[in-house]
Parts: C-alpha cells; sequence; structure tokens
C-alpha cells in the first residue's frame, strides 16, 4: 500500500529462489534479476523526479535549506508562525499562498520579486525599436502584453510610462500616447524599471514598479501598501487605480523601524480604500544613488502596527490676521489650511502668544486645547494698544504635531468696548448622531464695557477638512436668527460626517465681534430610512432575492416596517382636478454591488427617503431640468371622460383602440382652465413603482405574492372589477392584466436598441447602447445596467436577456420586442402567467391600435 502519496515499487518483494530440487535452477536467477532491474530504475526515475523538484523549488539559493529560511524569514517579517510550513516544498507553498491570494475576503498580494511570489506577470521584453513621437513600441515578443495594462519602457537613460492600448503583431504594440524618447538595443518593455536580483531590488529617481491588476477585498475596509526599503533620501509614493481608471495617492501614513523591522531597513505602510479590483504603481523621487526596495505588499486591511505617523502640514493663522489691529483684549485665535496627506481629523491645537517676534518672551501658552482649529483665553487679558506675536500647530488624531505656522503680528484697540464673543451652546462640543436638519444656539448677545443692541447674527459651518472659505453653510448677515438657526435640509451629509460650526454677533452701532471658539458636531450614519434587495441568483423563474441594510447584511422586514418607512408611507390617496391619483413621494436610490458579508458581490438597489452618500434622485422625479417633491400617478386604468379627456375614475371601462400619439393627447387634454402636469405616465414613473415594490414585496412575482389579476379572460373588463382590483399595489389598481397600459419614454430603434427619455426630465430621447432582446413572449432573465452621459438604465428595468422557458426566467414575467416600436406595461386579459409588474412589451408601433391596449393618466 502506498504510504504518503508516494508510488509503490514495481516488486514489491523479490520473488525468493527454491531452495529444493529440483525447482532451483539456474535459469530463475534471471527472471530475479529483472524483476531487481526493475525496482531500481524505478528507484532511479523517482530519484531523478525529486532531484529536479528540489532545484525548482531552491530557485537562485545554494540549496533548498536555505530556500527554506529565506521563506521562513518572509513569514516571520510579516508576524506569522512558521509552523507547518517547514515541511512544505516550495511549488506546494507558492500554489497554498496564490490560492490564499485569490480568495481571501480581505486578500494579501505580495511582490517577493521571484517566482510565484511576483505581482507581476511579465519579465522585462527586449525593445527593438521604439521612435519619440509615436505611438508604437517594436519589442521581440509581445505575446505577455495585454491591452489595457500600464508598463514601463526603459534604457540606461531615459524611462517613461505607457499603457498598451493595443497588441499589433507578435512583435508590436501601440501605446496611448506619442513616445518622448526613442529607444532601442539596451532598452526594455516591462512592469518596473527596478533592477530586479537575488529577491530585492534597487530603485533610484525616476523608476516606476506597475503590478498587474489585484483585488484586496470587496468590503468598505480601509487597505494598505507596505514597502520594506532601505531608509535612503528618495521618496516612495504608492497610487492605486480607481474603478474610473484613474490614478489616486495613497498617502503614506505610518514609518516603522526596530522590532521585527530588520536593522537598517524600514517599514512603511500606506492607506487607501477601494474595493474590488484596483492595480499599484510605486514611483521614485529624489535622492542619489539608488534605494533598495526588498518588499512591496497590498493588504486587505490596515495592519494597526502604527509607528511614526505622518504628520499634518504646516497651518496658517486665520485670526488675527497679519498686521491686524484693534483688537480686543480676548482675541479668538484660529487657524486655516490644515491638511492631513492621510485624511487625518484635527484633534487639538496649540497656541502661543509673546511679546517678542523670536518668541523669547511666551506671554501666552495655550498648551494643547482638544477640540477644532480656534481657542481663547479666558484668563489673562491682553493691554490695550500693544503689539503681540502669535502662532498655532495642529496635532491629528494620531498623535502627530503639525510644524508651527508663521508667525503673524497684531496690535490692541486703544480701549476694550467690543461685542463678547458668543459661546456654542448646541449642538454640544463633539456631539455624535446628530440629524439632518440641527438647530445651532449660542449664548446671548453681550458688550464688554458698554451697551449695544443686537442687529445680526452670522452662522458658519463647515466640514472637518475644509475651511470656512469653502463653508457648507454661511449665512451672512442673518437678522433674523440672532441666537439661533435651524439647518435646512439637504445640506449636511450623512455617514457620519464631522462637522464644525461657529457663531458672531453684530451690535447696531459697535459692529461685529468676535467669532465663537468652533466646536465639532458628527452626524448620523444615515438621515434617512434606508432599504434595499441583493439578486442573490437568477433563473427558477422569479429568481432568488434578499432584502438588505444600507451595508449589504440581511434586514428583516415586515408590514410594519414598510408601513413606518417614510417613502412607503407617503403612498396616499389624492383628488386632484375630480381624478383619483395616488402620490408617489421622491425618493433617492443606489444601484450597486454589496461590498461585503453574504451577499458580497451581488447586483442590488437601495431606496431612501433621504439624500444618502451614493444615492441620488429617482429620476422620475425630474421635470424640465428641476427636482420634484411627487409624482401622481392614475389610481385606476385610463378611462375616457367628457371631450375626449383622459380620466382616471372607478365604475368604467378602460379607454382603448386608440393609437399611442393619441393616448398621450388624451392625457394632455386634462391641462386646461389653469390645471397643469397631466400626461400619459411614463418609464421613470413605472421604474420608481417597480422598485419600491419589488423591495416591499422581496420578489418581483406579483401574480403570487399579491394576486393573479384578471388574465384568464375574452374581453376587457372594468377598471375596478374584483379581479383587476385584485391585481393592485399600495392603491394603483390594476397594474398588471385586464388591458395593456401604454407608457411614454420609451422606444426602440431601427437597429432595435432601446431609445429612453434623458434622466434630467427633458423628454429628449437618447438612443442607448443596449439592444432589446429579440423576443416573442420570452422570459426575463437579466436587466441592462448600460448607462451614457445622460441615461442610466440601471434603474429602468430594461430587459437585457431573456429565455424562452420561465423556469429560466428572473422576473417571472415576459417580454415582446420589435425595432421602431412603443412601450406597452402589463399584460391583458388573456396572457396568464406571463403578465406582471415587470412585463414588457415594445413590439408594437405608434400607430398600432387595440381593443386590449390602453393606459393610465399621470401628473406631475
Amino acid at each position: 500500500m502506498p504510504e504518503n502519496n508516494i508510488p509503490a515499487l514495481p516488486h514489491d518483494k523479490i520473488t525468493p529462489l527454491p531452495n529444493t530440487e529440483p525447482d532451483a535452477v539456474p535459469d530463475l536467477w534471471n527472471t530475479r534479476f529483472e524483476e531487481i532491474d526493475d525496482n531500481f530504475e524505478a528507484l532511479r526515475q523517482r530519484a531523478g523526479g525529486a532531484v529536479a523538484e528540489l532545484e525548482a523549488a531552491k530557485g537562485d539559493a545554494p540549496s533548498f535549506a536555505e530556500r527554506m529560511n529565506q521563506v521562513s524569514q518572509a513569514v516571520q517579517d510579516l508576524g506569522g508562525d512558521l509552523g507547518s510550513l517547514q515541511g512544505m516544498t516550495a511549488p506546494m507553498l507558492a500554489r497554498a499562498v496564490r490560492l490564499d491570494w485569490d480568495y481571501s475576503g480581505n486578500n494579501i498580494s505580495m511582490e517577493m520579486w521571484a517566482g510565484d511570489y511576483t505581482l507581476m506577470d511579465t519579465q522585462p521584453v527586449d525593445v527593438i525599436s521604439a521612435v519619440a513621437g509615436d505611438d508604437s513600441i517594436d519589442v521581440e515578443d509581445s505575446s505577455t502584453f495585454a491591452a489595457g495594462q500600464r508598463y514601463v519602457v526603459y534604457d540606461g537613460t531615459h524611462s517613461e510610462q505607457v499603457l498598451v492600448e493595443a497588441v499589433l503583431t507578435a512583435t508590436r504594440v501601440r501605446v496611448a500616447d506619442a513616445l518622448t524618447w526613442a529607444y532601442g538595443e539596451g532598452a526594455f518593455l516591462a512592469r518596473t524599471s527596478f533592477a530586479v536580483a537575488d529577491g530585492t531590488s534597487q530603485a533610484k529617481a525616476g523608476d516606476t514598479y506597475f503590478s498587474k491588476p489585484i483585488n484586496l477585498g470587496f468590503d468598505a475596509a480601509k487597505r494598505s501598501v507596505v514597502i520594506r526599503r532601505k531608509p535612503t533620501a528618495a521618496a516612495i509614493s504608492v497610487d492605486y487605480l480607481t474603478a474610473a481608471n484613474q490614478w489616486k495617492s495613497a498617502p503614506l501614513a505610518w514609518t516603522r523601524s526596530g522590532g521585527k523591522v530588520p536593522a537598517g531597513y524600514i517599514d512603511c505602510e500606506y492607506e487607501f480604500t477601494i474595493a474590488g479590483d484596483t492595480a499599484l504603481r510605486v514611483s521614485v523621487s529624489g535622492g542619489a544613488g539608488t534605494t533598495e526596495v526588498q518588499h512591496i505588499i497590498g493588504l486587505g486591511t490596515i495592519t494597526g502596527l502604527r509607528g511614526t505617523h505622518t504628520p499634518p502640514l504646516k497651518p496658517v493663522m486665520a485670526n488675527p490676521l497679519d498686521g491686524a489691529e484693534g483688537l480686543t483684549d480676548l482675541p479668538t485665535l484660529a487657524l486655516t489650511n490644515y491638511v492631513s496627506l492621510t485624511d487625518t481629523s484635527v484633534d487639538a491645537v496649540q497656541f502661543q502668544v509673546s511679546t517678542t517676534a523670536d518668541f523669547a518672551e511666551i506671554m501666552i501658552d495655550s498648551g494643547a486645547q482638544v477640540g477644532g482649529l480656534s481657542w481663547r483665553e479666558v484668563g489673562l487679558r491682553l493691554e490695550v494698544s500693544s503689539t503681540y506675536y502669535v502662532r498655532g500647530r495642529a496635532r491629528d488624531a494620531e498623535g502627530a504635531w503639525s510644524p508651527w505656522s508663521d508667525a503673524v503680528s497684531f496690535s490692541t484697540a486703544d480701549s476694550f468696548v467690543y461685542v463678547q464673543a458668543p459661546t456654542n451652546v448646541s449642538p454640544a462640543d463633539k456631539l455624535e448622531n446628530v440629524g439632518d436638519t440641527p438647530t445651532l444656539t449660542g449664548s446671548s448677545f453681550a458688550v464688554y464695557a458698554g451697551s449695544d443692541t443686537q442687529e445680526a447674527a452670522q452662522w458658519q459651518i463647515r466640514e472637518a477638512g475644509q475651511s470656512y472659505d469653502s463653508a457648507t453653510l454661511d449665512t451672512g448677515d442673518d437678522t433674523e436668527n440672532l441666537t439661533s438657526f435651524a439647518v435646512p435640509a439637504d445640506l449636511l451629509k450623512s455617514a457620519r460626517t464631522e462637522y464644525f460650526w461657529r457663531v458672531r454677533h453684530k451690535g447696531q452701532n459697535i459692529g461685529w465681534g468676535e467669532w465663537s471658539v468652533e466646536t465639532k458636531f458628527t452626524t448620523k450614519k444615515t438621515f434617512g430610512t434606508v432599504i434595499g434587495i441583493a439578486l442573490v441568483t437568477t433563473g427558477g423563474a422569479s429568481g432568488q432575492w434578499a432584502r438588505i441594510d444600507e451595508d449589504g447584511n440581511a434586514k428583516a422586514t415586515d408590514a410594519a416596517f414598510f408601513n413606518a418607512h417614510p417613502t412607503y408611507a407617503g403612498i396616499v390617496d389624492q383628488s386632484i382636478d375630480s381624478q383619483q391619483m395616488v402620490k408617489i413621494p421622491a425618493f433617492y436610490i443606489k444601484e450597486g454591488v454589496v461590498p461585503s458579508g453574504t451577499f458580497a458581490g451581488k447586483t442590488a438597489i437601495w431606496v431612501s427617503d433621504k439624500k444618502e452618500a451614493g444615492f441620488q434622485l429617482h429620476p422620475a422625479f425630474m421635470d424640465a431640468g428641476q427636482p420634484l417633491q411627487q409624482f401622481w400617478i392614475g389610481k385606476y386604468k385610463a378611462s375616457n371622460g367628457t371631450g375626449n379627456v383622459m380620466q382616471s375614475v372607478p365604475g368604467v371601462s378602460p379607454l382603448v383602440s386608440i393609437n399611442f400619439p393619441t393616448m398621450a393627447a388624451r392625457a394632455t387634454a386634462r391641462n386646461t382652465g389653469g390645471v397643469t402636469g397631466f400626461q400619459l405616465w411614463h418609464v421613470y414613473m413605472r421604474a420608481a413603482i417597480q422598485a419600491l415594490a419589488l423591495i416591499e414585496l422581496g420578489n418581483p412575482d406579483v401574480q403570487t405574492l399579491i394576486a393573479q389579476g384578471y388574465v384568464n379572460a375574452s374581453a376587457a373588463q372594468a377598471v375596478d372589477a374584483a379581479a383587476t382590483l385584485a391585481a393592485s399595489w399600495r392603491g394603483i389598481i390594476g397594474l398588471w392584466g385586464n388591458v395593456w397600459e401604454m407608457f411614454d419614454g420609451l422606444q426602440t430603434d431601427g437597429d432595435r436598441k432601446y431609445k429612453v427619455w434623458d434622466r434630467k426630465g427633458n423628454k429628449t430621447y437618447i438612443t442607448t447602447n443596449q439592444i432589446c432582446p429579440s423576443a416573442s413572449a420570452s422570459y426575463i432573465v437579466t436587466m441592462s445596467a448600460d448607462e451614457g452621459a445622460d441615461y442610466d438604465l440601471g434603474p429602468l428595468f430594461m430587459p437585457a436577456t431573456v429565455d424562452a422557458s420561465i423556469n429560466n426566467g428572473t422576473y417571472a414575467d415576459g417580454m415582446w420586442s420589435a425595432a421602431n416600436c412603443v412601450a406597452y406595461h402589463g399584460g391583458d386579459w388573456n396572457y396568464g402567467a406571463i403578465c406582471g409588474l415587470f412585463c414588457l412589451n415594445v413590439s408594437n408601433a405608434a400607430s398600432n391600435s387595440s381593443a386590449s391596449v390602453g393606459g393610465r393618466l399621470a401628473k406631475v
């Protein structure tokens, strides 16, 4: 029986020779020698294979043991425990590591400059010829290059970054931009111009390194890149590729030495945030000679190992300004231009006031004052008619101090009668979970050493990291809100955004006083009520779906949840111009991929009653470029009113047997006598209803979840007959079945591409890139995500693929299509299971009329 996966010898035991006559004859010896020879040959092959594997495993190392020492050291350098790795061969380790890199939730990508432990997918390729000003490069072999990837072309004198646009031939590539320099013999095209040898690299100023595409995880965690290097004067910067195919800087956050960092090296940790695929660019600048770059490691999270933090840049004094005159005895000292390269928030400030320009005699030292960028002395008062010098510095939340600002000089007034700086009362300093419309409250108006009447106040809010020059709120002279101010909606951001605020008062005679010392508040994670749904799997007639929260986690909901949700609760019946309508309040929508958790990577949509990060006002609520607070949809299918005007009332038969232009005209005919906004419902309104219903129901199959509707008959029935009445959602009657409903804003062109109105509500048709599936009673499998400059099919539920079998469908409903056609919704009286909320028909010309096709009134 083979042990440890070692193949058995051909002959486990040599057959014994007989030792009795007449069996023990010399002729039997030959067969035994043959068995022995077979075993020796097997052993020889086994030994050769072991030698070959060891040679491959040790690579450039003098021995396999030395190679394992190198691997061991690398693992230990990363803070790991070698453990059972000692028993693994290098190829086995490489396969295991590669699988871990590829499939970990938060991945690790290592540049160790050799074999399988490299993030470069091509070795340097000799350049045959490259002409300055040309966009092609002739190389010895172009097979390892890929279009859309970035490389470096370099020789001993010049180097430049190139983006390969196309591989033209076996020996030529085309790059995106014309070359600056000419290259020939001795030049290379590669992922890096670093000099790589012996498991490390040497880089000089001007050198660049590109990784191949990597993925460090889909969640929202902050990522890091750690570079182990020699501590030379050279600066090494790291950029990462965004989803928009643009390079963005990953700032140097921490520098570490000592401890587990080998002597003579430093570890530099760069931090950034991205989900999904990216690539790294490492650039070297400054310094003489070369710098050893031992490893480059991309991590799915930050290390948390800290070290020396990159400090904020030198700030600037904002108050007082240099040369300011007439200041009070208690001025508010303030900094501006706080810049943290690592986007670390401010934690404290320190100010010093001196009577000398060299700060040899410091009369006030605030020490570390935790808070914003301003401070005011409340004890020691300055003298009248005196000159002082002030400087300040800021400390970030990681404890790193900025350099001192440049000092400024100021002088005090000849006498002190002034409007006192107010005090911020609420929101209290460092208050968290503040809503979108807080009320700012300051202390009462007061005058020092005199009297006056308050004329105005000025309120300002700035986002942390911004200055008051780019304030989120600046009321200017506010003569009404003297001691409190209600922040209007849609001004502040959610997502726990940090803000600072301040206020000052103005007297009728004395004028403006000093600003209050700013204080901080942090907003809620979400202002609105966010709910979404993820498509877990396609097929199975109606797919598999899961309701999710704003982070993509499974969300348990019930009827009470949706009835309390501001958007769903706002869907109410209203009578307008004697028409029975249903109001749909404006809401915000987000489409995308779930970033982490159980449903990571699944497509999803979310809705919110308020604006959140990543959310946009649903395009149904745009009209002529302006946002709407709501739209109204006919409660019933359209019927014909007096004077051939479309109406939405119960107890009548639906309006049918007219063509599309006539149907649209009947809707707008209601706009007389001062009535405005009535129209045929359109594709964006339909999509808004579909999104809300899909999330609430948890599945698109309305015929199963609500009612089959009037879909198995031979003629139309009244708009509020029992079977039609059952096919309803939140008061909108007969949303499927009975008769088709024409809707505006969607057509197909001569190539069967979707044409939709622009998303700004201008009703301008735009031809999209999405070809409507060729379909005749086919079931919808997937929806399009095609997007252009002024349109986005993502929120519109436009079918991209279909299937003839309902079992392969995802939305439970079917579709029809043809070129140069208008759109119908929902199905009619005899289409059975194919009808529903997502049922779509774009296979009829605008001139078509039928007893089975009607419409629905809407209003904005």
